[in-house]
C-alpha cells in the first residue's frame, strides 16, 4: 500500500519520537562580513533507511559532491550534506539570526550537536544547556551540547551582546542584550525568576538547567527551548519593566518551556500549546486583576470579528493571522477555562503536571490529553473534547419565551434554550438570578440543541443573566458585543466614506485599517448599503449630521460606534487635522484593537477608551420593586422650590391623564409666582405652526381659529379639553409658547420610508444633528416597536423616534441661547424623558452647562430613570362628545367604517358605509372638521348632524346625553 506524504510524514515523527532514532550533527562556519555560511549537516538514525528533508533557501546543496535542486527530497541514511547561505537579513557584520530553514530539516525530533566557527567577538546563543567555546586565530569555535531532543534547531549570533548572569535554585539565567538595553538587563532576569516561581508552582521543575534572555534588533518575541527571544523595541515597553505586575509578554515565553518547548507539539491533531499558554498567562494574569471575565469576553469577541470562515481548533497549527489567533489562542484557552472550571483548579494542575511528568522529551497530542483527563477524572470525555476539537463554530445560546409565575405557591422560571449553531455541544450553562433576596446561581446542563427549562426559585428574580462571568465559549450577544476597533479590522467588506478632496488625508488611515474597503462619497451612499456594511466615516460630512452629533477633535480622532441599522455591523468615526496626522498614527492603529476611543497627535497616544458591553447573556429583566418613606416624600410646592435654580426644567406626562396636566399646570403657576421669567414648550405642537401660536396667545385670535390653524385636532388627536387649563393659564399670563414638534407629515414619511426618501425641502425640516449612538435607546425603542407590531422595518421606527427628539432638543437649545435669562419649561410625554437620552441628552450634548432637570409622572422609580416622580390620584374631566364611529378620509369625505354599538352614532341611526356631510351645519371633509365641532358643541344645545346613504341623504337633530 503507498502511504501520502502526510501519512508517511506523522508516521516517520511519530517513529522517530519514540525510538529518538535520528542524530545530527551540524558543523558551521560563518563569515559575518560577507553574510555567509558554509555548513556540513551530518545525519543518521539506526533505524531508519531514509528521510525526507526540507532546504527551502539553501544554496549550494550538494550530497557526494553532486547538487541538489528540489526543495525537499528523500535520501537515504547515513548521509553528510554540504550547503551555502548567503543572506544579508540573516547573517550581517553585528548579527546572525538563523531561525528558520537554515539547515536541512527533518519532520519529527533529532538529537542535535551544534558546532559554530565565528569571528572572536562574537556570543553565541543555541538551544543547550551546556556548551562549550575554543579559541584560533581571532576565531572562536562554539559548540553546543544538547541532552533532549528537540523538534528545531535556531542560533543567534552577534559581536555587540553584553551579558549579565543571575541564579535561581539550580538554574543559571543569562542575559544577551545589545548596548542600548543592557541597563535593563538585571530587571528582566529578575522578572524571570519571578516567572519561574510563579509556574514552577503551578507546573512542576523548570525543564533544563539555564533560561537565556536574547535581544534581536528583529520585530520578534518567541521561544526555544532554553532561550527566549526579545524584539529591541518590545525590551522598552514600560509595562514589561514594572515591577509591581505579572503582566506581559515575557511570562508567556517564559511559560512556553514547560509548554511547547519541552513538551513538544504533535500538529497531526492541531496545536495545543499556544491556547494552553495564554490561558496559562495571559489569563492568569488578567485574574489576578480581576479582570478574568473580561479577558474572556474579548476571547469571544475576538473569534466574532475576525472568524468568518469555519475552522476547527484539530486544524489549527500556527498563528498566521488573527482568525488562526482566535481560533488557536482563545477558542483553544477556553476548551481548558471549560475543564478547570468543571474539575476545579487543583484537579485541573494535577493533570498538567502529570502531562508534562510524562511527555517531556516528546510529543503531545489532544488524545493523550483527553485520556489524562479521564484518567485523573475517571470521566469519559470524548462528549466534551471531541465537539470541541472538531466543531468549526462555537455555541450561540438564545433564551426565548421566557416568563415567571406562580404555581401552587411555589415561583416558577421558565423558558426554552436553544443553540443556533450546528455542532451540537454538551454545555454546563451558568445562570444568575438576581432577586430582592440576593443572587442564586444555578447550572443548566444542556444536552440537546433546543432544551425546555423550569426552575423553582425561593424569591420573585428581577434579572436572569446566562453565563455572566463567561466561562462558555459562546456567541456574544449584540449588547454584549464591545464596540471596539477589532470589529473593523476583522470585517472584510467595509465602506469607507469620504468626500473626494479630502481621500489623502485619510488614506493612511484606511491604509491601515482596512486596506480593501470601497471607497464611496457621503451624497452616493444608500440606505441599503448603510444596513449591510459596516462603515469608516471619515471627515465632517452630510452622512456625519445623519448619524451622530459631533464636535471638533485635535490631531487624530476615532470612535467606534454601534451602526444603528445593523446591529453585527459598526461605524468608526475618524477625524484628522492633517495628513501629517494620520501618517503618523498610521503603523499603530492596528494594535489598538480592543478601544473605542483614539486620539493621538503626532502619532502620540493621548487618550484610549475601552467599550464597556452589557456583562453576560440577559434573558429577563424587571424593575425592582422600590420601597418609599411616606414622611420622607415632598410635595409639589416643596418641589418648586427645588427647582427655582434650574435653566430648563422637564415635566413629563401620560397624555391621556388629567391629573398629569393639573401637576404641570401647579408648577408653571409655581414658578411663575417666585418671580421667574419662565416659558413653556410643549410637544403637542409642530413647529411650523408657531406663527398661529403667537397670535393666539398674543389675543389676534380665538380658540377657534388657533386650533384650526395648528391644525390640532388632526396633527395630535388627544382631547383638547386636557391641555386646555394649561393653555388658557399661559394666555392669560402672557407666558410664550413654544411649539416644539416637527411636521407631522415628515415624521409619516419617514416610518414609512425612511430619511433617505425625503426631498430637498423636506430635509430642511430636519434638525441640525442627528445622533444615533445610544444603545440603550435604541434597545428600548425596539421593546416599543415589536408591541406595535408595525409593517415598517424597525430603522425607520428608529429614524422617527431621533428625529422627533432630536427637532425638540434643538428648539430647546436655540430658545436657551436667544433667552438665557428664563426658565424654560419643557412638557412632553414621559417616553422623550426618561433616562434622559430623549431630549435631555441631546440638550446637554449641545449645552454642556446647562442646568436642567427632569420629572416624570405615575412612572417606576429605578435608578437614573429621572430626578423627580410624581404620583397622583387620577382626575376625571368632561372629555369632548364622542360619535362612537370609525371613519375612513377618502376623496375629502368622511366614510364611516365602523361603529360603537352603544354610541350616540348608533342611537342616531348611523350606520357602516354611510358619508357624514355637516355637523351643525359645518361641512365636514376630514376627522379634523368633526373634532373641532364637536369640540366646540355646546352640551346645552342640540346636535344636527346631516349624513349620507347610497344617494339619499339624511339629517337629525338629537340632544347631547
Amino acid at each position: 500500500m503507498k502511504l501520502s506524504h502526510t501519512l508517511l510524514t506523522s508516521l516517520l515523527g511519530f517513529y522517530a519520537l519514540n525510538c529518538q532514532a535520528i542524530d545530527y550533527q551540524i558543523n558551521l562556519t560563518i563569515s559575518p562580513e560577507k553574510s555567509q555560511l558554509t555548513a556540513v549537516a551530518h545525519i543518521s538514525a539506526p533505524n531508519l533507511d531514509d528521510i525526507t528533508l526540507d532546504l527551502t533557501d539553501l544554496t549550494a546543496v550538494q550530497i557526494a559532491g553532486k547538487p541538489l535542486l528540489s526543495d525537499h527530497i528523500k535520501v537515504a541514511l547515513p548521509v553528510e550534506i554540504h550547503y551555502q547561505i548567503n543572506n544579508k537579513d540573516l547573517i550581517n557584520p553585528t548579527n546572525v539570526v538563523l531561525l528558520d530553514n537554515w539547515y536541512p530539516q527533518p519532520q519529527g525530533l533529532a538529537h542535535y550537536q551544534l558546532t559554530a566557527n565565528l569571528p572572536a567577538d562574537f556570543k553565541a546563543i543555541s538551544e543547550a544547556d551546556n556548551s562549550t567555546v575554543q579559541a584560533q586565530n581571532q576565531r572562536k569555535t562554539h559548540v553546543f551540547h544538547f541532552d533532549h531532543p528537540l523538534d528545531h534547531l535556531t542560533f543567534i549570533a552577534s559581536n555587540q551582546y553584553q551579558v549579565e548572569q543571575q541564579n535561581h535554585n539550580n538554574i543559571r539565567l543569562h542575559s544577551y542584550f545589545l548596548p542600548d538595553n543592557a541597563p535593563l538587563a538585571k530587571t528582566y532576569l529578575q522578572r524571570s525568576i519571578d516567572y519561574l516561581r510563579l509556574y514552577e508552582q503551578q507546573l512542576g521543575a523548570y525543564p533544563y538547567q539555564q533560561l537565556n534572555l536574547v535581544e534581536t534588533p528583529l520585530p520578534a518575541g518567541s521561544s526555544m527551548p532554553t532561550y527566549t527571544l526579545l524584539g529591541s523595541k518590545v525590551i522598552r515597553l514600560p509595562f514589561i519593566l514594572d515591577n509591581t505586575i505579572l503582566d506581559t509578554s515575557l511570562g508567556h515565553e517564559i511559560l512556553h518551556q514547560w509548554l511547547g518547548n519541552s513538551v513538544y507539539i504533535d500538529h497531526s491533531q492541531g496545536n495545543w500549546a499556544e491556547g494552553l499558554t495564554n490561558y496559562l498567562a495571559e489569563h492568569f494574569f488578567a485574574a489576578q486583576r480581576q479582570q478574568d471575565a473580561a479577558y474572556r469576553q474579548q476571547i469571544m469577541a475576538d473569534y466574532q470579528a475576525y472568524v468568518h470562515q469555519p475552522m476547527a481548533v484539530k486544524d489549527f497549527r500556527q498563528r498566521q493571522n488573527k482568525a488562526q489567533s482566535a481560533v488557536g489562542y482563545g477558542k483553544v484557552a477556553m476548551i481548558f477555562h471549560q475543564l478547570k472550571q468543571r474539575y476545579g483548579e487543583k484537579q485541573f494542575l494535577q493533570t498538567l503536571r502529570q502531562l508534562i511528568q510524562k511527555n517531556t522529551g516528546k510529543k503531545l497530542n489532544w488524545q493523550q490529553i483527553q485520556q489524562q483527563f479521564e484518567q485523573d477524572t475517571g470521566d469519559n470525555l470524548s462528549g466534551y473534547f471531541q465537539p470541541w476539537l472538531n466543531g468549526q463554530d462555537i455555541p450561540n445560546l438564545q433564551a426565548t419565551a421566557v416568563k415567571i409565575n406562580v404555581q401552587r405557591g411555589q415561583i416558577h422560571a421558565q423558558f426554552e434554550l436553544r443553540q443556533d449553531n450546528d455542532t451540537l455541544y454538551p454545555l454546563s450553562v451558568p445562570l444568575t438570578i438576581h432577586t430582592d433576596g440576593g443572587i442564586i446561581q444555578k447550572t443548566l446542563q444542556i444536552t440537546q440543541k433546543k432544551q425546555t427549562v423550569d426552575l423553582i426559585l425561593p424569591a420573585r428574580p428581577h434579572h436572569m443573566v446566562l453565563d455572566e462571568n463567561y466561562d462558555l465559549m459562546r456567541q456574544l450577544s449584540p449588547a454584549e458585543t464591545p464596540l471596539s476597533l477589532n470589529r473593523l479590522l476583522g470585517d472584510d467588506a467595509v465602506l469607507a466614506v469620504v468626500e473626494p478632496a479630502q481621500r489623502a488625508d485619510y488614506q493612511a488611515i484606511i491604509n491601515a485599517l482596512t486596506p480593501n474597503a470601497t471607497l464611496v462619497s457621503p451624497d452616493k451612499i444608500t440606505f441599503a448599503q448603510m444596513q449591510k456594511h459596516s462603515l469608516l466615516l471619515l471627515g465632517k460630512n452630510s452622512l456625519l449630521k445623519q448619524l451622530f452629533a459631533h464636535e471638533n477633535h485635535r490631531g487624530l480622532w476615532l470612535q467606534v460606534n454601534a451602526n444603528p441599522y445593523n446591529d453585527k455591523k459598526i461605524i468608526v468615526l475618524a477625524q484628522t487635522d492633517s495628513p501629517t496626522q494620520t501618517q503618523a498614527a498610521q503603523r499603530k492603529l492596528s494594535h489598538y484593537g480592543p478601544y473605542q476611543t483614539l486620539q493621538f497627535n503626532q502619532g502620540q497616544l493621548v487618550q484610549k477608551q475601552k467599550p464597556q458591553p452589557q456583562r453576560g447573556l440577559l434573558i429577563f429583566e424587571q424593575t425592582q420593586n422600590h420601597v418609599l418613606q411616606p414622611q420622607k416624600t415632598q410635595t409639589i410646592s416643596q418641589l418648586i422650590k427645588q427647582l427655582q435654580n434650574q435653566q430648563i426644567i422637564y415635566i413629563g406626562e401620560q397624555h391621556d391623564q388629567m391629573a398629569h396636566h393639573l401637576n404641570q399646570l401647579a408648577i408653571i403657576q409655581g414658578l411663575a409666582q417666585t418671580g421667574k421669567k419662565i416659558a413653556v414648550a410643549m410637544e403637542m405642537f409642530q413647529r411650523p405652526y408657531q406663527t398661529a401660536i403667537d397670535d393666539y396667545i398674543s389675543g389676534k385670535t380665538d380658540e377657534a381659529q388657533f386650533l384650526k390653524q395648528t391644525q390640532y385636532f388632526d396633527r395630535w388627536r388627544y382631547d383638547y379639553n386636557l391641555y386646555k387649563p394649561i393653555i388658557d393659564h399661559i394666555k392669560q399670563q402672557h407666558i410664550p409658547l413654544l411649539a416644539l414638534n416637527i411636521a407631522g407629515d415628515i415624521n409619516r414619511k419617514i416610518a414609512h420610508q425612511g430619511i433617505a426618501a425625503l426631498t430637498q425641502a423636506e430635509q430642511h425640516h430636519l434638525p441640525r444633528q442627528l445622533d444615533f449612538s445610544n444603545r440603550r435607546y435604541q434597545s428600548d425603542l425596539f421593546e416599543i416597536y415589536q408591541q406595535h407590531k408595525s409593517k415598517n422595518p424597525f430603522a425607520y421606527f428608529l429614524q422617527v423616534q431621533t428625529v422627533w427628539d432630536e427637532i425638540m432638543a434643538q428648539t430647546v437649545v436655540d430658545h436657551q441661547k436667544q433667552h438665557p435669562d428664563t426658565t424654560l419649561i419643557v412638557l412632553a410625554g414621559n417616553g422623550h424623558l426618561q433616562q434622559r437620552y430623549g431630549i435631555v441628552n441631546r440638550v446637554q450634548r449641545q449645552l454642556p452647562e446647562v442646568r436642567q432637570q427632569t420629572i416624570l409622572q405615575d412612572e417606576d422609580i429605578s435608578p437614573n430613570r429621572a430626578d423627580h416622580v410624581i404620583f397622583s390620584q387620577p382626575i376625571e374631566f368632561s372629555e369632548e362628545i364622542k360619535l362612537g364611529v370609525y371613519l375612513n378620509e377618502e376623496n375629502q369625505q368622511l366614510k364611516v367604517k365602523q361603529i360603537n354599538p352603544q354610541s350616540l352614532a348608533a342611537k342616531i341611526g348611523i350606520q357602516q358605509g354611510d358619508i357624514l356631510l355637516q355637523l351643525n351645519q359645518q361641512p365636514l371633509t376630514s376627522v379634523a372638521d368633526l373634532k373641532g365641532a364637536l369640540y366646540h358643541q355646546p352640551t346645552a344645545k342640540p346636535l344636527q348632524i346631516m349624513w349620507k346613504r347610497k344617494n339619499k341623504k339624511m339629517q337629525k337633530t338629537v340632544k347631547i346625553p
